[in-house]
């Protein structure tokens, strides 16, 4: 059995790894003095951690695939078939009768000639469709596989299931067939319809139905209606079969009167589940919206209502669950060129039925503002977004209280100069302070986040800062400023960055932890071509990075990392590249007396080889001269003993169907075996 004898007092290094909820024999606890996490005995059976590390079995994956699509008239043919073979354990033969499995995929579709020609007619350049052209088309698809087909990729749709309305279930043989048809007046309306049934071979099968139909022209800017129904029998429920019904109708209508834009929506998705005539479950959404809209040459905006009522089967009867009512707008300014402003703000009240929820507010505001001036030497951003959730204080446990919780997130965005001179003449000689605005480039960026249950939420909107980051009311909160400044940032022999960078962190989301973590960076960046093809790159950087735990006042490190690095790079030719880089490495852990110091060597090459392959080669070095303390916080990133990294790339490219990759990475670490990667891949499309 293995006791935690505190930090720095032990003999022993474990790894324990969660296997589940009676599994293990120890269960994870945490020191509430000192922060530190460790795992206690419970015994035998009663925990759900074990001493250890799983490693996974070796794995066999193999898919062969074979494709072909052609074109006859007006009929277009697609096929596609592929076999797997899957072994999940390469080191037992029990259970390799499922292991290979089979997938077919086929396409017809046809267009009348006049359908195809137009279409090409219309894609070539200078060509567009009339209004007067009248296109048909057709299609028919099939597809099917195995339960034991595995795909080493995606073969279904994203939402397939919410399209034929079924919660996903386990492997089986599946047949998946639609027939679909259209016909379209071009450029003026269009109208379709499909059907299609889905089987899963012992678990459902759904029926599905699906019409649609657009309009445009005159003083209706665009009207659209779609409605689609599934009928789907699940078999896989033990108390017995399941019908369920799903309805989705969605109708839109935009018109047009002079610079006005009015317009009306219709949404509407039910669902009903059955058992031997008799409602076991349901839900019935359905919206009504109405908008207004405003376009002009200079500035545009919109205005939208809607309200959405929500039924659900409760005791086999429809039963009313919630009522929102959603408000938009939004619009959006260009007063010149250089200058655009867009502003949005959302409001939603969702107010739910007598106790089957907690009513809610929720808000969303958005503006932006960008600006241009001297010919863009001077750019400016500024965003601004607030919105509203309900925040649960996990530290109460199951108890939580709801409080609303409002999210800012404001920033801004200025840079200076770093626009060519030639480019601000417009082929005339620019002015002598346009010329010197071209030789750096400034760049000013700051963004506060805060997520907070601050009562007075005046003075989060006003970004009061005295309310933002407090212990008590702070969900999480962020502030970050950085100042970069960059010396002849063109294509010149020499150019210098130096840049500054603070992170101030506080979050109160980890409990029962309430983490406070600061960074500050300062790099300063150099780079000078010494000739024609050698560039030497020179950076130095120190970065103090410190954490806490302000609620129990544990300082959990107080980090100084400070990095010296030069790098002599060789370019011949803009696709080959040989450097060497060398650099100087400390990092201090204030809070233990921690530290290290260590050189690091490296060096590589990068090739292309003639037009179809490339080449690459990198090693780094890196040797411990000075080394204090145990970094029992996992913070430095340089080990104690000798290390050596290196890898390798060989890339080839055959013809455009057939390619090839090796590649070969390692690491070398003092008193530890090494480790290797080796990966070859051949690729072949047909």
């Amino acid at each position: 059995v293995f006791v935690f004898a505190g930090r720095d007092s032990g003999s022993c290094e474990v790894s324990f790894t969660f296997v589940g909820s009676g599994l293990g024999d120890y269960v994870r606890d945490r020191d509430l003095d000192t922060g530190l996490t460790f795992f206690r005995f419970e015994g035998v059976g009663l925990g759900d951690h074990t001493p250890g590390l799983f490693l996974p079995a070796p794995r066999l994956a193999r898919l062969a695939d074979v494709g072909l699509a052609g074109r006859a008239g007006a009929f277009a043919v697609a096929a596609d078939g592929a076999y797997s073979r899957e072994d999940l354990n390469r080191l037992s033969s029990k259970d390799d009768g499922d292991n290979e499995g089979g997938a077919l995929g086929l396409r017809l579709g046809w267009a009348d000639a006049d359908s195809t020609r137009n279409a090409a007619s219309s894609s070539a350049p200078g060509r567009s469709s009339t209004s007067g052209e009248l296109r048909k088309g057709a299609t028919a698809t099939f597809r099917g596989q195995e339960a034991e087909f595995v795909p080493l990729g995606r073969t279904r749709d994203v939402y397939l299931g919410e399209r034929w309305n079924f919660v996903d279930t386990t492997r089986a043989d599946e047949a998946l067939g639609e027939l679909g048809g259209w016909i379209e007046r071009a450029n003026r309306w269009r109208a379709g319809a499909s059907a299609g049934v889905l089987d899963r071979a012992g678990l459902f099968r759904s029926v599905r139905q699906e019409a649609s139909g657009s309009w445009a022209g005159g003083r209706i800017a665009r009207a659209a209606a779609n409605v689609q129904t599934v009928q789907r029998t699940d078999e896989a429920d033990s108390a017995g079969a399941v019908h369920g019904d799903l309805l989705r109708a969605r109708g839109d209508l935009e018109t047009r009167f002079g610079r006005l834009r009015p317009g009306a929506s219709y949404w509407k998705e039910g669902r009903t589940d059955e058992r031997e005539g008799t409602r076991i479950a349901g839900q019935d959404e359905e919206e009504f919206g109405a908008s207004l809209g405003f376009e002009s040459a200079a500035a545009s905006a919109r205005v939208r209502a809607a309200q959405r009522t929500t039924d659900v089967i409760e005791a086999e009867s429809w039963a009313r669950q919630s009522v929102g009512r959603t408000i938009e707008t939004e619009a959006e300014a260009r007063p010149r060129p250089s200058v655009r402003l867009r502003a949005s703000w959302i409001r939603r009240d969702l107010d739910f039925n007598g106790s089957r929820g907690e009513d809610r507010v929720t808000t969303l505001t958005r503006g932006d503002l960008a600006h241009e001036a001297i010919g863009g030497q001077l750019r400016g951003e500024y965003v601004y977004e607030t919105t509203s959730r309900t925040f649960v204080d996990r530290a109460a446990g199951d108890g939580g209280v709801e409080e609303p919780a409002l999210v800012v997130a404001a920033s801004a965005r200025l840079r200076l100069g770093g626009r060519s001179s030639q480019a601000l003449g417009g082929g005339e000689k620019p002015a002598a302070w346009r010329r010197l605005l071209a030789l750096f480039e400034s760049e000013s960026f700051a963004r506060v986040d805060e997520e907070t249950i601050e009562n007075d939420r005046g003075a989060i909107y006003r970004l009061d800062f005295a309310k933002y980051q407090d212990d008590s009311t702070t969900v999480f909160g962020k502030f970050l400023l950085r100042e970069e400044l960059t010396i002849f940032p063109g294509e010149t022999a020499f150019s210098a960055t130096a840049r500054w960078e603070r992170i101030d962190t506080q979050d109160n989301r980890l409990d029962p932890e309430r983490v406070e973590i600061v960074t500050e960076r300062r790099i300063l960046r150099a780079r000078n071509a010494l000739s024609k093809w050698v560039t030497l790159e020179s950076q130095g950087s120190i970065e103090d990075e410190s954490r806490g735990d302000s609620r129990s006042g544990v300082q959990e490190f107080d980090l100084r990392r400070g990095e010296l690095r030069e790098e002599l790079v060789f370019q011949p030719k803009p696709a080959s590249r040989i450097f060497a880089r060398g650099s100087i490495l400390s990092v201090r852990n204030t809070t233990i007396d921690a530290s290290i110091r260590a050189v690091s060597l490296g060096g590589g090459v990068s090739s292309a080889i003639r037009t179809t392959g490339r080449l690459q080669a990198e090693a780094t070095w890196t040797r411990p001269t000075d080394v204090r303390g145990v970094d029992v916080s996992s913070r430095f990133r340089t080990k104690d003993g000798n290390q050596l990294d290196w890898r390798g790339l060989f890339e080839i490219r055959l013809s455009d169907s057939i390619s090839g990759s090796f590649t070969v990475t390692g690491r070398a670490l003092e008193g530890a075996p090494a480790t290797h990667l080796v990966r070859a891949e051949a690729r072949a499309l047909f």
